[in-house]
C-alpha cells in the first residue's frame, strides 16, 4: 500500500511513514475503497462541479484551511477581496453543506 501511495504521489525512491503524514495510517486502518468513498462523499462534490463549471470552490475551501480559517489571510493568499472570499464560503456550504466553522465539517475537509 505504501507503494502504491508513493507512486500516486509521485515519489520513488526510499520512503517512510512520515514522507506521508497521517494518509498511511488512515489507509491501513480503513482501506483504499474506504478512503476513497470518504473522500468523493466530503469533496467529490465540490470537485466534479469546479471541473464541470470552471468555479474555483475546492481551491477556496483549501486555502482557506490552509490559512486557518483566517478570511483576511485567505482574500490576501487567494488575491480576493474579502467579501468575494465570504461569499464563495457561503455558496460552498449552500450548495454542499460544509460548514468549515464547525468542528466536525473543518476536520472532515481537512482530513
Amino acid at each position: 500500500r505504501m507503494i502504491a501511495i508513493a507512486r500516486s504521489f509521485g515519489r520513488t525512491g526510499a520512503l517512510s511513514g512520515q514522507d506521508f503524514g497521517p494518509l498511511p495510517m488512515l489507509v491501513a486502518a480503513a482501506g483504499v475503497d474506504d478512503v476513497r468513498a470518504f473522500v468523493q462523499e466530503s469533496v467529490g462534490a465540490i470537485a466534479a462541479h469546479d471541473r464541470q463549471h470552471g468555479t474555483p470552490y475546492l481551491k477556496t475551501l483549501s486555502t482557506y484551511l490552509r490559512e486557518g480559517c483566517r478570511s483576511g489571510a485567505c482574500a490576501d493568499a487567494m488575491g480576493l477581496h474579502v467579501t468575494t472570499l465570504r461569499y464563495r464560503l457561503s455558496r460552498i456550504q449552500e450548495m454542499f453543506g460544509i460548514d468549515v466553522e464547525t468542528p466536525e465539517g473543518r476536520f472532515a475537509i481537512e482530513l
